[in-house]
């Protein structure tokens, strides 16, 4: 057996009314290929059209070449056809985002995908990667090894947990649905009713900008390696807690969170929601919501580490009433 992390694909054919296996291993772009039963001393190259045992040196700059496998770039889903990788996925709503024309023709669209590394192309097929997923999926649910991380908004009544109001459980990927989770929250927000010249408007007692940024931000720097959940958003009569897989980053620390030098467990997803207009790169997003806060006379941000979460607390303006 080869080591794992080597895509395998293979067909059957017919020459001659008998069946022939045809197997295909693709070249490894993460380390040097070897046989399991061997060492690492055994692995093999491809050179001048064969495949030959690889010299030491061969070796060495192999290592040297080889690469930890990105999250956001692993593959979500198996092998897909055009047609369903544009059925997986809300690429209308993606190039919105992008600001860019839907292209008339889907091969333009999967050009413009693949670009963007929303997707991979293999032989006669497309691999949706978890970058592509996580951004685009119309539903999230229907990937299998990404369906718990999907943004969930809680509404409790009271200051507890013991009763639940209303539940969104979020199935859309993050980016282009940001802007539907902006708007569902707001709605269990409670707001001013102000009338002004004859007409009523609504005022809300909270800054928006605050919640978009630590919304962003728990989505683009949550542990993607913790399993089994993911992004959650909780709302009390008197707060409102914002909850991502994973802790710091080490070369952070709580006490210094705000206007350190930007730096991103996930940087494909950073840097992606930059162009999106959804956020910045500039490490500004913390003291824009402090400002915001500020401005609004609410209470202060508490931020705490969980045992595997880091926990944003966003007092709301209701604490201060009470």
């Amino acid at each position: 057996m080869l080591e794992p992390m080597i895509s395998i694909d293979h067909s059957i054919e017919i020459y001659k009314d008998v069946a022939l296996l045809i197997i295909h291993i693709k070249e490894s772009s993460i380390k040097p290929v070897h046989f399991k039963s061997k060492t690492i001393e055994d692995a093999f190259i491809r050179s001048g059209g064969t495949t030959r045992r690889a010299s030491r040196q061969e070796i060495g700059a192999l290592m040297l070449n080889s690469k930890t496998p990105n999250f956001e770039e692993l593959h979500a889903t198996k092998l897909l056809s055009a047609l369903e990788v544009l059925t997986s996925l809300d690429y209308r709503e993606l190039f919105s985002l992008l600001k860019k024309p839907v292209p008339k023709e889907p091969a333009d669209i999967l050009f413009q995908l693949k670009s963007e590394k929303i997707i991979k192309e293999e032989y006669d097929g497309y691999y949706i990667t978890n970058f592509g997923a996580l951004t685009a999926a119309a539903n999230l649910h229907e990937f299998d090894g990404l369906a718990r991380k999907a943004t969930r908004v809680i509404k409790y009544k009271g200051l507890n947990k013991e009763i639940t109001e209303k539940e969104f459980p979020g199935s859309k990927g993050y980016a282009i649905g940001f802007e539907g989770l902006i708007a569902f929250v707001k709605q269990l927000l409670p707001s001013n009713e102000i009338i002004k010249n004859a007409f009523r408007s609504e005022i809300a007692l909270y800054p928006e900008i605050a919640l978009r940024e630590l919304f962003a931000n728990a989505l683009i720097h949550q542990d993607f390696m913790i399993k089994g959940t993911g992004p959650l958003i909780e709302i009390f009569d008197d707060r409102i807690a914002i909850t991502n897989p994973g802790k710091l980053l080490s070369s952070k620390h709580l006490d210094r969170i705000i206007g350190t030098t930007p730096e991103s467990r996930n940087e494909v997803l950073a840097s992606s929601f930059r162009r999106f207009g959804i956020c910045e790169e500039r490490g500004s997003g913390f003291t824009k919501t402090i400002a915001g806060i500020e401005l609004y006379g609410l209470p202060p941000l508490k931020v705490e580490e969980l045992e595997n979460a880091l926990g944003l607390l966003y007092l709301h303006l209701k604490n201060l009433l009470s």
